[in-house]
């Protein structure tokens, strides 16, 4: 688990994969994003640091050709309190959610840890 902030999500998922030896795949469609944050990016209101993530991170992200490029945007955007992103065995996710649910907080299962491909991307952006 770590806490989303300036390193935006993609930063602190792929902080997350490169520690544990793995690949995280996200799912952009699944991720719960403000009202207009895609409409904002679409005009050009992104903050620098999602530059900055974009420019450091990037190496070692892959994304879907699909992929709608302010999507990638707002996944980089350098939060000063994004949330937490928890990384919880395949089991026990629905219950966790459920739970989580249950607090009234905002859970989301937005994807899943795979094996790391050699060489390969530490994190797979998908839509």
């Amino acid at each position: 688990c770590t806490d989303v902030t300036g390193f935006g999500l993609i930063g602190h998922a792929c902080e997350m994969a490169e520690g544990s030896g793995v690949q995280v795949e996200l799912a952009s469609g699944a991720v719960p994003l403000f009202d207009q944050v895609l409409d904002m990016a679409r005009l050009g209101i992104i903050p620098a640091g999602s530059y900055r993530n974009q420019d450091f991170f990037g190496p070692r992200v892959a994304a879907g050709e699909d992929l709608e490029p302010v999507m990638l945007d707002a996944l980089y955007d350098p939060q000063t309190s994004g949330g937490l992103l928890i990384a919880a065995p395949a089991a026990d996710v629905d219950e966790l959610a459920r739970r989580l649910h249950a607090e009234d907080r905002i859970a989301a299962v937005i994807g899943r840890v795979c094996e790391a491909v050699p060489g390969g991307p530490a994190v797979h952006v998908v839509r």
